[in-house]
């Protein structure tokens, strides 16, 4: 250089990126309680995988998840609670990991449970109207 400084000599280092493909550990289900039940909008909940970037839930009444009822592969919480009804009888379930790199785990066990609803002559669910009493107390329920 002009100060008469004669250069290091550069040295090569190789590097070697390895892609991460090993997915995350697969997530735990908490048996979902009462079993069964008649919330059609129940709250599931699984173990928190620690290197989990996100959550895939499958629901589906058919226990081979054929056809899943509901398919996120974006829950970033270990508890999903659906926005629509859950038709009624049985329910399966059953959740995987997803880590940052898009390693995605196991599908966990599945669980299930019963939806039960109250049957009318048209099949359809009732619609329950209740008012209070004339000042009673009581409440007088009308199915419709």
């Amino acid at each position: 250089d002009s100060d008469g400084l004669e250069s290091g000599y550069a040295q090569e280092v190789a590097v070697s990126l390895i892609p991460d493909t090993t997915p995350p550990d697969v997530p735990t289900l908490v048996a979902y309680i009462p079993d069964p039940t008649y919330d059609a909008t129940p709250t599931l909940e699984w173990n928190d995988v620690a290197d989990a970037y996100r959550y895939h839930i499958q629901i589906d009444n058919d226990a081979d998840f054929s056809s899943p009822i509901i398919n996120d592969d974006a829950l970033i919480r270990n508890t999903y609670t659906p926005i629509s009804p859950l038709p009624v009888g049985n329910i399966y379930w059953r959740v995987s990991s997803i880590d940052a790199a898009g390693n995605e785990s196991a599908y966990s066990a599945p669980d299930s449970f019963t939806i039960e609803g109250m049957a009318t002559e048209g099949g359809i669910y009732p619609d329950l109207r209740c008012r209070e009493g004339l000042g009673t107390g009581f409440f007088c329920c009308v199915f419709s």
